[in-house]
């Protein structure tokens, strides 16, 4: 009796080692069709905060490796924005001994030290709150780069190409606008802005920075096309 149970045991054994080999494998090529769709959708995408609050979603949610965290992070703008989805995504890496590929991402040293320190460094990483900003020097940079371009229309080309690549507060938003006298170019810029805030509730703040009633009217009606 004892030697009848025992092939059958085996028999059974080898058939479950079968059945989750083969899940894992379906698993492995679901997460790399969905890599795949992901870093095909990224590339397709000009708005950095749409781009950085996706990459947060699919680092929280998918297993990924070293290298695809990598080439993720390639797309990102801002060593800050970085560090935020390489704290989100650490617990989702599958290969933590490569998780040093990472930190070759970073523009700063200082920047790849810190993700050490809240990953790989800490037994418990830090929860963080992430944002995707552009920091003081930056936006410097972006308003002198606009300031030197001579003509009206130039500055507000200059102006939408920086807004498409970075992420900008309101506060920020309004400063650039105070670059420009005239306020059809205000408003020309404040509805190109619309479309890269993640706060539109607070658009109407910007009438204040317009000067006469027409265009005020004008935002207000823009404002409420896009409520």
């Amino acid at each position: 009796m004892m030697k009848t149970k025992i092939p059958i045991i085996l028999f059974l054994l080898f058939n479950l080692s079968n059945v989750n080999e083969s899940l894992g494998q379906n698993r492995r090529v679901g997460n790399s069709n969905s890599y795949n769709d992901y870093i095909n959708n990224i590339q397709s995408t000009g708005n950095e905060v749409n781009r950085f609050n996706a990459a947060l979603n699919y680092v929280s949610m998918e297993l990924l490796s070293s290298a695809q965290l990598t080439t993720i992070l390639r797309y990102i703008h801002g060593d800050q924005n970085k560090f935020s989805i390489g704290v989100r995504a650490y617990p989702n890496v599958i290969d933590k001994e490569n998780f040093f590929l990472v930190y070759d991402c970073f523009a700063r040293f200082s920047w790849a030290i810190r993700l050490y320190h809240f990953t790989q460094g800490n037994q418990e990483p830090i929860h963080i709150e992430p944002v995707c900003s552009t920091n003081t020097n930056e936006f410097d940079y972006i308003k002198s780069s606009i300031k030197d371009q001579i003509f009206n229309d130039k500055q507000i080309e200059m102006a939408k190409n920086h807004i498409q690549q970075r992420c900008l507060t309101i506060e920020q938003m309004k400063e650039l606008c105070t670059i420009f006298s005239l306020d059809n170019y205000k408003l020309e810029l404040i509805k190109f802005m619309f479309d890269y805030t993640d706060q539109p509730q607070r658009f109407y703040e910007f009438k204040d920075l317009l000067t006469f009633k027409s265009t005020q009217r004008d935002l207000d009606q823009f404002l409420v096309s896009r409520d």
